[in-house]
């Protein structure tokens, strides 16, 4: 049984080594950089559109909390720091910036702390890198977790079973497996909700003035809104939107000229989230 145990502890630690350096994800990021690299040096080109689709289509497929396992850092640390503010970059990138103006494109890269960002993650992301074949074998992150958090569960349930080993080793190992499968499930809980890319042509109303927009990218708790002839919303305003015929409030969380950041008052629920990323869902 003791044999049992510390195959299965030690089989969690070299489980928990892979997750930490997930190929596909650091593949990811790798090309996300590329192409921002692109952008930054000449955005004013034919392959500006598809560059900016590229971006928003592959950044919606992680989550922070995936980025720090891929790249073997924490919050705190310089390399999942830096990897952060490189995403959160590209979220203002996307959610801030006119796909449609290379000029505002190219002032974005202008701002010396993404510049400075963009250049770091370069050599980091070099140092990271995988070959195609270990892209190619690497599992999903979610596949990953789940399989690691069942490997650490069964590991606890043989510990607790023998008295002498929890009077032994309980403090040592029960407790730090325990606040590990703990600060998992908060990390799952606080991870930021995927946005889904989509084409969805919306009616909204503002203080009974209705106006056509088009939803770009959505989520349970807001979406980003390209806005009609109305022009630009006021931040902080509230505004309806019709959703599978019924008006849903909504506030602007943030506005520009061409786009608009909203807020559902209450999260959608997964069929209307449906509902509006159909248009583009490739699985329909």
């Amino acid at each position: 049984m003791i044999v049992r145990l510390i195959t299965l502890l030690i089989m969690a630690a070299l489980f928990a080594t892979s997750a930490a350096a997930n190929c596909r994800v650091i593949d990811t990021l790798d090309k996300l950089q590329v192409v921002q690299a692109r952008l930054a040096q000449n955005p004013d080109t034919s392959l500006r559109i598809s560059d900016m689709q590229f971006l928003r289509r592959h950044v919606s497929t992680l989550s922070e909390s995936m980025v720090l396992d891929a790249v073997d850092g924490s919050a705190l640390s310089a390399q999942g720091a830096s990897f952060l503010r490189f995403i959160r970059h590209l979220d203002e990138l996307l959610n801030q910036v006119s796909v449609d103006d290379a000029q505002e494109i190219q002032r974005h890269f202008a701002n010396p702390n993404v510049r400075f960002n963009l250049d770091s993650i370069r050599q980091r992301v070099t140092d990271l890198r995988c070959t195609a074949a270990e892209i190619a074998a690497a599992d999903f992150p979610e596949e990953q977790e789940d399989q690691l958090q069942d490997l650490l569960q069964d590991a606890i349930v043989h510990l607790v079973s023998n008295k002498y080993l929890v009077l032994l080793l309980g403090i040592g190992i029960v407790v730090p497996i325990c606040a590990y499968i703990f600060f998992l499930n908060r990390a799952k809980k606080g991870v930021r909700l995927v946005r889904h890319f989509t084409y969805y042509e919306a009616s909204y109303r503002i203080d009974e003035q209705l106006e056509n927009g088009t939803i770009l990218n959505v989520n349970a708790k807001g979406a980003k809104l390209k806005h009609g002839s109305l022009g630009r919303l006021e931040a902080g305003g509230t505004l309806d939107i019709l959703v599978m015929e019924n008006w849903i409030p909504c506030r602007v969380s943030w506005s520009n000229h061409y786009y608009s950041g909203i807020t559902f008052n209450q999260p959608l629920d997964k069929q209307q989230v449906q509902y509006i990323r159909e248009p583009s869902s490739e699985a329909a």
